[in-house]
């Protein structure tokens, strides 16, 4: 399953190369190795099942979800986090239709969007009719880019819960996801 995903994978990053000058961006295929990486580990340490880890990581992110809630209270920046989310369903339920080809850009800070904008530009040059969404994780670069006019939808990324991952994808359901620089998240990637 993996090694046949590996393939398709592959596909599309010779497919981006042969669109995009390769040297304007930077495709992350790492994680997949990665979870071909653990998986192998896991013969070795059969305590460590996908399965624990997975139960591990999403008790954390809600732990951290509600202790950010709680933080936001006596910090600015917290607050931004927390409330910025809060509207993000429905804002993606207003601007997409279920028939837009729709590329899902993910950038954890602006730094991380510089990488990204040469992309999105083009793409938008060469496929004018798609749709654009931006999500961010930090508020350093929504609060800086949240007009950006190089994307259709600029928001906040929910936090990766299995349900907000699942409803994200559902509304937004991508053509391509594109994870700009080191940041995944294992509940979107599912």
């Amino acid at each position: 399953m993996v090694g046949s995903f590996l393939v398709l994978l592959q596909e599309v990053q010779n497919k981006l190369n042969s669109v995009f000058d390769r040297s304007k961006f930077t495709c992350f295929f790492q994680l997949l190795r990665l979870v071909d990486q653990i998986q192998t580990a896991n013969n070795s340490f059969p305590f460590l099942t996908f399965t624990t880890m997975r139960w591990i990581y999403n008790s954390m992110v809600i732990f951290s979800g509600f202790i950010l809630r709680i933080l936001a209270v006596f910090h600015k920046k917290t607050h931004l986090f927390v409330k910025g989310r809060k509207s993000v369903f429905s804002l993606l339920n207003t601007k997409i239709a279920s028939e837009d080809q729709v590329f899902w850009f993910h950038c954890a800070s602006l730094g991380v969007l510089e990488q990204g904008r040469p992309v999105m530009e083009q793409l938008k040059k060469e496929l004018s009719s798609c749709k654009i969404v931006l999500t961010f994780f930090s508020p350093s670069g929504y609060e800086v880019r949240k007009n950006y006019k190089g994307a259709d939808v600029v928001c906040y990324l929910p936090l990766d819960t299995h349900a907000n991952a699942k409803k994200f994808v559902k509304i937004v359901n991508p053509t391509m996801a594109v994870f700009v620089k080191y940041e995944f998240w294992p509940n979107y990637l599912q």
